[in-house]
């Protein structure tokens, strides 16, 4: 086993060694000198930048449209009155009887009112 050691460490020896070149060297005669990237290139092309277009991207997609839906909603629970037909998200249709500061009164069928929180209407036809 030392002998395949020693045979592997003289071929390693006997191997040139690449030349090594630096930054600093100038550029041989007869030869455009490396353009340096442009400052849009570095700024544009960087990943710092998709990162933030990812996340412009998932703002105007899902959470812009999510708030709007929620304030909607909240606009037609504030706006409720005596008389408006509304399903619940129980599934359940009938018309307000009566409206309180966080629940309302809803009538389901004659002569049964049950009062549910104002958050558990989901739709509401005036």
């Amino acid at each position: 086993m030392s002998i395949f050691m020693l045979a592997q460490a003289q071929d390693g020896a006997a191997a040139p060694a690449a030349p090594v070149t630096t930054a600093t060297e100038s550029v041989p005669a007869g030869q455009p000198a490396p353009e340096q990237p442009n400052i849009f290139e570095q700024i544009f092309g960087g990943p710092m930048f998709m990162f933030v277009v990812i996340i412009i991207l998932f703002w105007v997609m899902l959470i812009r449209p999510q708030r709007k839906a929620q304030k909607e909603q909240q606009a037609r629970i504030a706006s409720l009155q005596r008389g408006d037909k509304v399903v619940t998200n129980a599934g359940l249709h009938g018309f307000i009887e009566k409206v309180n500061e966080r629940t309302v009164s809803l009538k389901i069928a004659e002569g049964v009112i049950v009062e549910l929180e104002k958050n558990a209407i989901v739709h509401v036809e005036k």
